[in-house]
C-alpha cells in the first residue's frame, strides 16, 4: 500500500511541474538572418496576410515576412538574455542602445536601435556579447 501511495505522489508532481512549465511568458521569432525578437505573449494577436505574419503587441504592430521566418517558440526570460523588442535591444526589461564593437568603439547613437539593422558581428551590449548573424 505504501508503494501505491509513494507511485501516486510522484505521478501528481510530475503532472503539476510539467503544467507548470507551461505558461509561457514570450513569444520569440527568428529569422533566417539569425535575429530573435521576442513578444509579450499576454494579449498579443498574430495574423497572416500576403505573406506577412503581423504581430500586435499592445497596440504595437511588428510585420515580419514568412519567407524570412525561420522558427517561432515560446520562451521565459531570466533577465540574463537581452532581447529585441521590435524597437531596440532590451536588458533587463530596459531599453538600452549603447553599442561598442569588439575594437572598443561605442557605435553612433542609434546604432542599436534594431539588432537586425547591424552588420554581421560580435557586439558589446551592456558589457554582455551579442552575436549577430
Amino acid at each position: 500500500m505504501k508503494k501505491f501511495f509513494l507511485i501516486l505522489a510522484f505521478v501528481t508532481s510530475a503532472v503539476l511541474t510539467i503544467s507548470a512549465d507551461d505558461n509561457y511568458q514570450f513569444l520569440t521569432v527568428q529569422q533566417t538572418d539569425g535575429v530573435e525578437q521576442s513578444f509579450t505573449a499576454a494579449g498579443l494577436t498574430i495574423t497572416f496576410s500576403q505573406g506577412n505574419m503581423v504581430l500586435n503587441e499592445n497596440g504595437t504592430t511588428t510585420t515580419i515576412s514568412l519567407a524570412d521566418l525561420s522558427k517561432m517558440f515560446f520562451s521565459m526570460t531570466s533577465g540574463i538574455k537581452q532581447m529585441e523588442n521590435g524597437k531596440g535591444i532590451m536588458e533587463n526589461g530596459e531599453e538600452n542602445n549603447e553599442v561598442f564593437d569588439l575594437q572598443g568603439r561605442k557605435l553612433p547613437s542609434g546604432a542599436g536601435d534594431r539588432l537586425s539593422k547591424l552588420p554581421k558581428g560580435i557586439y558589446i551590449v551592456n558589457g554582455k556579447k551579442i552575436v549577430v548573424k
